[in-house]
């Protein structure tokens, strides 16, 4: 790999890294935003779930952009440069720098729903009592988390069993 090559590689991670730093800071949506300001703000899980992939985007750009500049300093050192022309294989770095930050991106997805699903069933286990019949916006929101729908003839008494089940806890008044 020749000082254009780590220069080219470098810039794409760097880009790669500056779109994931974007997500991280712009991934909220302006009436979400708007309704807290004022505090007319229902209560969601959505945000919680957003700040973890947030969160997740932070350290995997963060992670680009360091590789990124490292590349650059990498083609700037006199070892490393054979000249000035590209080689035929940084087509296929950039296509790979790409095909792992979506890999990334995917990952983060997976990540951010896997701890937040781990987090809910943490909190419910330490807090069984919550009140899931009074929060049923809530509970439906939990139930889409955990891929619970509704069935045509189900109760609310059954849909909220199932939510509990999803999250490891029993009903109030089940416990011995």
């Amino acid at each position: 790999m020749n000082h254009l090559d780590c220069q080219v590689l470098g810039l794409t991670m760097c880009i790669v890294g500056v779109v994931a730093f974007a997500n991280s800071i712009v991934y909220r949506r302006p009436r979400q935003v708007i309704e807290e300001f004022f505090g007319a703000s229902r209560p969601s899980l959505r945000s919680i779930k957003d700040h973890v992939l947030r969160k997740v985007h932070t350290y995997y750009g963060l992670g680009f952009l360091i590789a990124g500049f490292l590349f650059q300093i990498l083609g700037w050192l006199p070892a490393v440069v054979h000249g000035d022309r590209p080689t035929p294989v940084l087509p296929i770095l950039i296509v790979g720098v790409i095909v792992v930050s979506a890999g990334f991106e995917v990952g983060a997805a997976r990540y951010s729903r896997s701890s937040f699903r781990r987090h809910l069933r943490k909190f419910f286990r330490s807090h069984p009592e919550y009140p899931l019949e009074r929060n049923l916006e809530v509970a439906k929101e939990i139930g889409e988390i955990f891929d619970l729908k509704a069935q045509p003839e189900e109760t609310v008494e059954g849909y909220l069993a199932r939510v509990r089940q999803a999250i490891g806890i029993e009903a109030p008044g089940r416990r011995m």
